[in-house]
């Protein structure tokens, strides 16, 4: 699902590329749903849908009582804030649970459009998501850990190339991969403040942009980009939560 990164709250699939590879982003701008993953049995209360005028485009995870974390790419086009609202508490990104408004946004200071190093955001919303159902904050990785199985979930693409959207939230499990295989597969274009996840014929989508990686139920990993159609020949990318340099910045604008 994430060779492209999620941008603002459209449903488009980028193409371009981290030194000259083919890239599909996983929300943002682009939007979409696992690729070989399956329905959703459960909620998962710390999962927000970013949404705009046409719907859902990105995901985003609840990390504070009025703070969700996404991506960059999401919001890199720098979309009203009053034009942005999130969707908690459903697993259906069209109806159910409640809506929340957007106060603000701030993107990574040192995010890079053309590389998407350092691609996370932070959302601020105008009261509180406290005292709801299914609704809740996720606790973040706060240090390295040993590759694992970690799982993604959202709302995009569940076919890459015939760009279909499923009707409910995904769900899909990936193994998280080393630095050194990571880098074997993704070049001079993959970064300390990143990490990847793969699991054979299974991958992140557009649509999945912004949404959550969770290893040992912590939010370790923030949806980023995939390889070409979302077809999991490549790990997919997320943006590293634990990296010095987005934990601080998480930090300095959740206050956590």
């Amino acid at each position: 699902m994430m060779q492209q990164a999620v941008g603002v709250l459209f449903f488009l699939l980028l193409c371009g590329g981290v030194y000259g590879q083919n890239l599909t982003l996983a929300g943002g701008a682009p939007s979409g749903r696992i690729v070989n993953g399956t329905t959703a049995s459960q909620r998962y209360p710390f999962l927000v849908a970013l949404l705009n005028k046409d719907g859902q485009f990105c995901g985003a995870s609840i990390i504070t009582l009025t703070h969700a974390l996404t991506a960059a790419h999401c919001l890199e086009d720098y979309p009203a804030p009053d034009s942005l609202a999130l969707r908690g508490g459903s697993n259906s990104d069209k109806s159910g649970g409640v809506i929340f408004y957007v106060g603000y946004y701030v993107l990574h200071p040192n995010y890079n459009k053309a590389s998407l190093d350092q691609d996370a955001a932070i959302i601020t919303i105008i009261g509180s998501f406290g005292g709801y159902p299914n609704i809740g904050v996720i606790p973040l990785q706060e240090s390295e850990i040993a590759p694992t199985w970690c799982y993604a979930v959202g709302w995009g693409y569940t076919d890459g190339t015939a760009q279909t959207n499923p009707d409910s939230l995904q769900f899909a499990f990936l193994e998280l991969q080393s630095f050194s295989k990571c880098y074997a597969a993704w070049g001079r274009g993959y970064t300390p403040q990143m990490i990847c996840a793969k699991t054979p014929n299974v991958d992140i989508c557009n649509g999945d942009s912004g949404g959550p990686l969770v290893c040992n139920n912590r939010l370790t990993g923030i949806a980023s980009f995939v390889y070409d159609n979302c077809t999991g020949i490549k790990p997919a990318v997320f943006a590293k939560v634990a990296s010095p340099s987005i934990r601080s910045f998480i930090r300095a604008n959740a206050g956590i």
